[in-house]
C-alpha cells in the first residue's frame, strides 16, 4: 500500500518534472523490438519469487487477523507444517529487511518515469532512469525481488519460499536480454551507464 501511494505520488510529479538522473533519446530508435525483452520463461519465471513471497505475507496476515477475531479455530495447524522454527532475532532480520526493501521500491518508483512490468513491451516514448537507486546498480527492482525471497523466508520460516530461488536464475536471463533492448534504444548513452554501474550490485571503483 505504501508503495502504491508512493508511486501515485511519483506519477503526478513525474508529470511535470523529470527525476534527477533521467536521460531522453530524441528519436529514439525504430529498431527496438516491440514484443517484451527476454522469453516467456526469463519474464514470468522471473516472477515465481516475487508472487511466493507475496502469497506468504498475506496469508500471514490473514491467519494472524483471523486468529484474533476466531482464536478457538486452531488456524495455525494448516499452516505450521509449511514453517521452519527459526529464532527470533533471524525473524525480525527478515522483518527489517522486508520493510527496507519497501522503502527501496518507493525509491525505484520515484526516479523510474517509465516502470514496467518485464511480461510487457518497453515503451515507445522512453526515459532511462541513471538516479536514485539508478545510481547503484541498473536492475534495482530485480534485486529487491531475490532479496526478497530471502527476508520474507527468515521473516516468517515459510520453507516454501525455497522455490523462489529458482527466479535467480530467470531474473538474470531476462536482465540481459533487457540491457539488449536499451542498448539497441539508447546507444553509447546506456552503454556508457552500464559501464559504470552493477548489474545486480554496485560497482566497486577504485
Amino acid at each position: 500500500m505504501i508503495v502504491g501511494v508512493v508511486s501515485a505520488v511519483a506519477k503526478s510529479r513525474n508529470a511535470k518534472r523529470l527525476p534527477p538522473g533521467s536521460c531522453v533519446v530524441e528519436t529514439p530508435s525504430a529498431s527496438v523490438q516491440e514484443r517484451a525483452p527476454g522469453t516467456r520463461w526469463s519474464r514470468y519465471g522471473g516472477l515465481i519469487g516475487h508472487w511466493l513471497s507475496d502469497f506468504t505475507v498475506f496469508a500471514f496476515v490473514i491467519v494472524y487477523l483471523l486468529y484474533y477475531v476466531m482464536p478457538t479455530v486452531g488456524l495455525w495447524s494448516f499452516i505450521s507444517p509449511y514453517v521452519m522454527d527459526l529464532p527470533s532475532w533471524v525473524n525480525w532480520i527478515g522483518i527489517f529487511g522486508f520493510w527496507f526493501l519497501q522503502a527501496w521500491n518507493a525509491a525505484v518508483m520515484s526516479y523510474n518515469v517509465n516502470f514496467t512490468m518485464c511480461t510487457k513491451p518497453m515503451k515507445a516514448k522512453y526515459v532511462l532512469a541513471t538516479g536514485g537507486p539508478y545510481r547503484l546498480v541498473r536492475h534495482p527492482v530485480y534485486l529487491s525481488e531475490s532479496l526478497g525471497t530471502i527476508f520474507v523466508l527468515l521473516a516468517t520460516g515459510v520453507w516454501l519460499n525455497f522455490i523462489g530461488f529458482v527466479s535467480w536464475f530467470a531474473l538474470w536471463s531476462q536482465a540481459k536480454a533487457e540491457e539488449e533492448a536499451l542498448v539497441r534504444k539508447f546507444g553509447d548513452v546506456y552503454v556508457n551507464y552500464a559501464a559504470r554501474t552493477g548489474r545486480f550490485l554496485p560497482r566497486v571503483r577504485h
